[in-house]
């Protein structure tokens, strides 16, 4: 399952740098894969295995809803899930948002925006803080850094170093 997983998370690494999205066929094609390797290896078992892991992939729709991650990692993070379980996909999760967060500001530190993204993010912050009002963050397209391909490597790590 977990090379399923992996497999999966290259191909929406490619189309995350190619294109900014993942595709949702994609998506629909390698959650009814799972739902059919999970019956078969596992019969209703499976079935109710894969709903679990699935659900596990809106522990971080919070972190979407405040604009950290897109519709797209969401959805990848459901698909790992339905294919390696709950612990799995939020270890994955976990392992992303610490690699991704600090190659991302490594990246940003070292581009001539660096200080201005840094910046809006930090204004972002406050107003939230000082509003109690929750928003999108809006960043702009310069400042994007594609999130799939740190969901392969918190796939990896996961698998190498579990969390839970």
């Amino acid at each position: 399952m977990i090379v399923i997983a992996l497999l999966f998370s290259l191909i929406c690494t490619f189309f995350d740098y190619k294109t900014g999205k993942i595709p949702n066929r994609l998506i629909l094609a390698f959650l009814f894969a799972a739902l059919l390797v999970r019956l078969i290896l596992q019969g209703i078992n499976g079935i109710v295995m894969f709903l679990i892991g699935g659900a596990s992939g809106f522990v971080f729709f919070p972190i979407w809803l405040l604009g950290g991650l897109k519709a797209g990692d969401i959805k990848m993070f459901i698909v790992i899930g339905s294919l390696c379980g709950t612990a799995f996909s939020i270890g994955t999760g976990i392992y992303s948002i610490i690699i991704g967060g600090a190659v991302s500001a490594i990246i940003l530190l070292h581009r001539k925006n660096g200080h201005e993204a840094f910046s809006r993010l930090f204004v972002y912050f406050k107003n939230m803080i000082l509003t109690k009002h929750f928003y999108m963050y809006q960043a702009k397209d310069d400042s994007r850094v594609p999130f799939a391909g740190f969901i392969v490597m918190g796939a990896v790590a996961s698998y190498l170093y579990p969390i839970f």
